[in-house]
């Protein structure tokens, strides 16, 4: 009961001599390479070549497209290029999911299914699924950067109706290493039953909830630089593919400041180059890149200051996000941060402090605050194994029991309470009258 958790935060192996050089200048111009086709829409390209050469875009469609095989060429030539040179280590990963953590995820997948799912991709997961048939081909938009969950599926040939299965197996993945990151932290303690219940908190329910979204892949992409043993090469390819999501900022900042991630001067260097290329799609003109992320589309409205302003409306919906994000995790989550520091593992309290206030952070400025209170799965994860390691068996199994009995549900800044098929809908329909309460 005493005896301290087992640390996953170790430092990674020496360096390779690639990693004492730093950047190679092929691997910083690939990297920049994939970060202009990400950012760059492909309407403003058009509209530059149509200027450039006094012909309108209507008589440019043959080579225009040839242009969009030419950017989906490049981006797979240069991923390849990068991963390369490190693809042992990253062959090494798939040592991090256990046979029985496969069949744990499938498991928990059909229970999960039953408490609450919508099978087809939904709201935005139905953009991301049609941008998945032609991904190269995107105008300046809400989804044009966030080019790594539907390029993917177009990769694998799951792109269009095969969408779906690619994010099942997405999460069928993503689930299996959440249970592999707990065996981890604490072998042979954590039961089937507690995982299960952990699975009810916002970063896994929501891929069910709402199918699509590329929280899965930060999910996956996120816990494999935390645990890895990585070369720095190796972890500064991981990082470009969580930016490439759009949606890991936060995090990569938080993962940047721990030890085990070299030479954080090569973390900035890549979060500038992203952001250098994000600004030149608007020339540079900040306010209209802000403009163009209003959640409500409308260009008058600045993002983050009009999804303050709901937030600000609707206090309430907020708090509630925030508590029916982790549930009961919460308990964890403080015992856990507790104890971390209790022991002397400052490293430790700021895997579960960070994260968490980071996501907290991102609710106020955002509609979809539920989705985003997900963003701090690392800090509950390693919390709950030091709430493990001190608390008793029969304690773990009541919260659990009470874990699973609270039902998960969707909280949105602007629309409120929104609840989907599954046995937790019943739940709050019965509780709630088919009425929002909030």
């Amino acid at each position: 009961m005493n005896a301290a958790i087992p640390t996953i935060t170790r430092l990674p192996p020496p360096a390779t001599s690639d990693d004492k050089h730093g950047f190679s200048l092929i691997e910083l111009f690939f990297i920049v390479l994939m970060f202009l086709i990400a950012t760059v829409g492909q309407d403003r390209i058009e509209n530059y070549l149509s200027r450039q050469y006094g012909v309108p875009v209507s008589m440019m469609q043959s080579d225009l497209r040839q242009l969009i095989q030419l950017k989906a060429s490049l981006f797979l030539c240069a991923l390849l290029v990068l991963a390369r040179p490190v693809r042992q280590q990253l062959y090494k990963l798939t040592q991090l999911w256990s046979r029985r953590a496969l069949i744990q995820s499938a498991l928990i997948m059909l229970i999960l299914y039953l408490l609450s799912s919508h099978i087809l991709p939904l709201n935005l997961g139905f953009a991301y699924q049609h941008v998945s048939i032609d991904p190269f081909n995107q105008p300046t938009n809400w989804l044009y950067r966030r080019l790594l969950n539907p390029t993917l599926a177009y990769y694998l040939h799951l792109d269009g109706m095969l969408f779906p299965i690619y994010t099942a197996g997405l999460s069928w993945l993503s689930i299996a290493l959440v249970i592999s990151t707990l065996d981890r932290l604490l072998p042979g303690k954590i039961s089937f039953l507690e995982k299960l219940a952990l699975a009810t908190c916002a970063f896994v329910i929501y891929q069910f909830q709402i199918p699509g979204y590329p929280d899965t892949l930060v999910l996956l992409l996120g816990l494999m630089l935390w645990q890895g043993d990585l070369s720095a090469r190796a972890q500064r390819l991981l990082i470009v593919l969580l930016l490439l999501t759009h949606e890991a900022l936060g995090l990569v900042v938080v993962l940047s400041l721990l030890p085990r991630l070299q030479k954080p001067v090569w973390i900035i260097t890549i979060l500038a180059a992203y952001g250098a290329c994000m600004a030149l799609n608007f020339g540079f003109d900040i306010e209209a890149l802000l403009r163009k992320q209003s959640v409500l589309r409308d260009p008058t409205n600045l993002y983050p200051l009009e999804a303050f302003k709901s937030s600000q409306q609707h206090p309430e919906r907020l708090l509630a996000a925030l508590l029916i994000a982790y549930k009961l995790a919460w308990v964890s989550i403080g015992r856990g941060a507790m104890l971390a520091w209790q022991a002397g593992q400052k490293q430790d309290v700021w895997l579960i402090v960070a994260p968490i206030a980071l996501a907290g952070a991102q609710m106020i400025i955002a509609s979809d605050i539920s989705r985003l209170g997900g963003m701090g799965f690392i800090g509950v994860l390693l919390s709950y194994a030091w709430f493990a390691s001190r608390t008793s068996p029969s304690i773990r199994r009541w919260w659990a029991l009470g874990q699973l009995a609270i039902p998960s549900f969707y909280i949105a800044s602007d629309v409120g309470m929104v609840h989907f098929p599954g046995l937790y809908g019943r739940m709050i329909v019965l509780f709630t009258g088919g009425q929002s309460l909030i």
